[in-house]
């Protein structure tokens, strides 16, 4: 008898449990009807059949991934849409600019000269190495190996794009861009020389070269900055020279500085005690705004624009040595260590810790610098490339598609939020009253729909001043976003609550004489909501596309500003599709497979909630 007692007890408290403790008996219930008919809650149930979607599993990841890489990569980096480095443009995806010739030896290296993405190195004997990448494709500036072997060279220099060398024997090498004639010697300028070449120089698309007798001849685009007028009062004067990206500057026999070409340019103004003989100058370094002058001294003089660049460091000992990016100046103590400043760009002004003393001599140029050290190893550290290559302005590729990626998918979720407020509150009020109220929104919603999106999208972004600030046009896009898509939405939750509230559970809440936004609030939107979770992920998918058209179109988020859609301008340019592919092809593969893994997203949760997808 006791037995009967304590068996129905157990029954009873087990009946209990099951019914009102949350997951209560699925250890009981595993014994009798197994683990795969375990009775979920609805929540659990859609939970599981998610996560048995393979496809769900990789949409999830895969925008988790993206949301994390642009979001949090936007947090850690400081960006300026409107910095940019012309020079850098079109660089090819790499990150081996700075990776040196292993066959080097630093100790035989009498020079070395940088152009955009790459570098070229000249030993006491004559050879030349070469390394980093080609800055295009058709630019073979590598084959400056293939040229100078088996030949003593001289001199050799890297411009932007090109370089020039100059054997012993006078004979001239160009290899890389040739559109100014640069890499090669003109017969006009060949004619006039009457002493051999000593030494070459290049920069941005411009060639020099200075001759046994003291002149300087230049060429290539030399127009467009007034280089092509040498002042006739030091020729058979100059001793060395340096080219920068507007001016020349040449150092007299008599130890004085002159600067030519584009007039009214802070280098163009230089020191008193530079052109007046009281100092005599060694060696010359100049950046693109700024010079600076070393005399036998040891002494540094600086000139050009105010700032970072005349703020010299305090310096231990005489200067050895001195030279120069586009963006910062070195120094080289005589006890061996390197001193940078000016623009911390690429970490140019990073001296590397190995360079604090020991070293013997350096070499800058570009956005690239280099330190021999007395045993003959070499420190490098500056620009080392760009791992998604450069747009058209030398514009990281990598960072406007995290920022162009924070832009493209805040202005979605923000417009599908929208929508998604305005939407549910119309088909809620709709669709619980009916009558005049559910027709009349039903009219509003048609006639929403029937505008057209895009023109009239393009027409207001049209209308807008040029001067509108960048924050009031994306408003204006997430708004005409969210106020055109919402009447979707709207019939989508009316049809569902229209279903909802002849069911019982909303009888028996207007019986106990709650009150009906209570009764729509609490007891009919949590029965739609998931069909609002399901329309809201497909939804932001399209926002997304929608919002890149209007960019791509330019009528959406406006350059130097970027997005996703905006990137991918050039993909109407014939010779960006066929050379510099990054340029279009990675936005247009993030939008893609944002929208893709948003969708997957979507039709994984639609299957989840679908009831058949519980039956076996």
């Amino acid at each position: 008898m006791k037995d009967n007692k304590t068996t129905l007890w157990g029954s009873i408290k087990s009946l209990f449990t099951r019914l009102f403790k949350p997951g209560g008996g699925i250890e009981e219930l595993e014994e009798y009807v197994g683990s795969d008919d375990i009775i979920l809650s609805p929540s659990k149930q859609i939970a599981k059949n998610f996560f048995e979607n393979k496809l769900g599993i990789a949409g999830l990841i895969s925008f988790v991934l993206i949301f994390a890489i642009v979001f949090g990569g936007s947090a850690m980096m400081k960006y300026n849409a409107y910095e940019h480095e012309t020079i850098l443009g079109n660089l090819a995806p790499g990150r081996n600019f700075l990776k040196v010739d292993k066959n080097i030896d630093g100790k035989n290296i009498v020079d070395i000269s940088s152009g955009t993405s790459f570098s070229v190195a000249l030993d006491d004997k004559g050879e030349v190495y070469f390394w980093g990448q080609r800055p295009f494709k058709k630019f073979e500036v590598d084959k400056i190996v293939e040229l100078t072997e088996g030949k003593k060279i001289a001199s050799i220099a890297a411009g932007d794009n090109f370089v020039i060398a100059v054997t012993e024997n006078g004979k001239f090498i160009g290899v890389g861009e040739n559109s100014f004639n640069q890499a090669e010697l003109p017969f006009i300028v060949e004619d006039d020389m009457t002493k051999p070449i000593i030494k070459v120089g290049a920069g941005t698309r411009v060639s020099a070269a200075l001759t046994e007798d003291g002149k300087i001849f230049t060429w290539g685009g030399v127009l467009e900055n007034n280089l092509d007028r040498i002042p006739a009062e030091i020729q058979g004067r100059v001793v060395d020279f340096e080219v920068g990206q507007f001016n020349i500057a040449a150092i007299l026999d008599d130890g004085t500085v002159n600067v030519f070409g584009t007039r009214g340019t802070e280098v163009a103004k230089l020191p008193e005690e530079l052109t007046d003989g009281s100092v005599n100058v060694k060696k010359v370094a100049m950046s693109k705004t700024s010079a600076m002058g070393l005399d036998d001294q040891g002494k540094i003089y600086t000139w050009g624009a105010n700032g970072k660049f005349q703020s010299v460091p305090e310096i231990d000992g005489k200067i050895k040595d001195i030279s120069s990016t586009y963006t910062s100046f070195s120094a080289l103590s005589e006890n061996g260590k390197v001193y940078s400043w000016g623009d911390g760009k690429f970490d140019l002004t990073s001296v590397p810790k190995d360079a604090d003393s020991s070293v013997d001599r350096i070499y800058s140029d570009v956005f690239q610098q280099y330190a021999i050290h007395e045993d003959g190893t070499i420190d490098a550290w500056g620009n080392k490339g760009f791992i998604l290559g450069t747009d058209s302005l030398g514009r990281s590729v990598s960072e406007r598609l995290i920022q162009g990626g924070k832009i493209s998918l805040t202005v979605g979720a923000i417009a599908m939020v929208i929508s998604i407020t305005i939407g549910v509150i119309v088909g809620l009020i709709a669709g619980f009253y009916g009558g005049w109220i559910d027709n009349l929104l039903m009219r509003i919603a048609e006639v929403i729909s029937a505008f057209p999106f895009l023109p009239l999208a393009i027409t207001l972004s049209a209308m807008l001043p040029s001067d509108t600030p960048e924050s009031q046009r994306l408003y204006m896009i997430m708004v005409i976003l969210g106020i055109l898509t919402w009447p979707g939405v709207a019939r989508l939750v009316r049809g569902q609550i229209l279903a909802e509230r002849e069911k019982d559970f909303v009888l028996a809440a207007k019986a106990l004489g709650l009150r009906e936004n209570v009764i729509i609030l609490r007891h009919i939107l949590p029965s739609v909501f998931n069909f609002i979770i399901v329309n809201l992920t497909l939804g932001y998918a399209s926002s997304l596309l929608t919002e890149a058209g209007l960019s791509y179109l330019g009528f959406g988020v406006q350059p130097p500003s970027p997005s996703w859609g905006n990137m991918l301008n050039g993909v109407a340019n014939v010779t960006v599709i066929e050379y510099y592919w990054w340029q279009w092809l990675l936005p247009a593969l993030c939008i893609t497979f944002t929208a893709l893994s948003v969708n997957l997203i979507g039709d994984a949760l639609r299957d989840a909630m679908d009831p058949r997808s519980n039956q076996k």
